[in-house]
């Protein structure tokens, strides 16, 4: 399992890039939730990958992360979810209760 805070890192720099870190589970994942982005069709997956490196702190994790990247497009063409299928999902909003708690 990668590291909770590596995930944390590449989520904050996927909003800092401007894109939206959401949830995915595509085919042959059998409910398995990873880290996906939404981009339109004008953002090409490199142009994604450049702006995610650009934003972030650490700069070499975000590079080793997006090494595995897969790519599925909506079936009418519209939209395309860039997937980590490595890096489990993590919903911050959970874990922001749970600090509350303690």
């Amino acid at each position: 399992m990668i590291d909770t805070n590596l995930v944390r890192n590449l989520m904050d720099a996927i909003e800092n890039a401007g894109f939206e870190p959401r949830s995915y589970s595509g085919r042959g994942m059998y409910g398995k939730e990873c880290l996906g982005v939404t981009v339109d069709r004008e953002t090409s997956v490199f142009q994604l990958a450049a702006q995610i490196i650009a934003a972030s702190d650490d700069p070499g994790a975000m590079a080793d992360f997006l090494s595995d990247v897969r790519v599925a497009e909506d079936s009418m063409g519209m939209g395309t979810i860039v997937y980590f299928p490595r890096i489990d999902w993590i919903d911050r909003d959970d874990e922001d209760e749970d600090e509350g708690d303690e």
